[in-house]
C-alpha cells in the first residue's frame, strides 16, 4: 500500500535521477519541453545522448516492449559495446526529449521496426544514412509532424 511518505520518496527519487541525468532541475527542463510529435511515445536513449556528452549518432528501431514504447534506441558517437552493455547507461524518455537534443530525429519517428540508421555530419550538412546499405535517406521519406504539414 502506498503512503504519502512512499509517494513523496518516489517523487524525490525520480527528481534526483532526473537531476543527475540532465544536470538541471526537472522543473527547468520540463518548462522548456517542446512537443514536436503529439503522443510520440517513449524510447531508450543513452546517458551520453541525454546529457549531450556525445552527439546523437546511431538509431535502431526494435519491436516495442510495452504500450507507448516506440522501439527506438538512440545512441551517441561515444557509446561503445561495453558502455551499451551496462543498463545504467540507458534511460527511458519521451521521443520528443531526444528530438529537442537532435532535431534530425523528428524525421525518423515513423520509420519501420528494423530500421538501423546513423547521423553523418560533414561540413555542408547533416544526413541520415541507412547503416546496412550506406544509402542517404532523402528528405521526402522523413516524417513531418502534423502541425508542420502544408495544407
Amino acid at each position: 500500500m502506498e503512503t504519502a511518505r512512499s509517494i513523496a520518496l518516489e517523487k524525490d527519487f525520480k527528481d534526483d535521477i532526473f537531476q543527475r541525468v540532465f544536470q538541471e532541475p526537472r522543473e527547468e527542463i520540463m518548462d522548456d519541453y517542446v512537443e514536436f510529435i503529439p503522443n510520440a511515445g517513449a524510447c531508450l536513449a543513452t546517458v551520453n545522448v541525454l546529457t549531450e556528452a556525445g552527439g546523437v549518432r546511431w538509431m535502431v528501431r526494435e519491436n516495442p516492449h510495452a504500450p507507448g514504447d516506440t522501439g527506438w534506441l538512440i545512441m551517441s558517437s561515444l557509446d561503445t559495446s561495453e558502455y551499451l552493455d551496462n543498463p545504467a547507461n540507458s534511460k527511458v524518455c519521451n521521443f520528443n526529449t531526444v528530438c529537442m537534443i537532435e532535431p534530425a530525429l523528428i524525421g525518423i519517428w515513423n520509420f519501420p521496426v528494423g530500421s538501423d540508421l546513423q547521423i553523418v555530419r560533414d561540413a555542408k550538412r547533416i544526413s541520415v544514412v541507412d547503416t546496412p546499405t550506406g544509402r542517404i535517406i532523402p528528405s521526402e521519406e522523413f516524417f513531418v509532424p502534423p502541425a508542420w504539414q502544408r495544407r
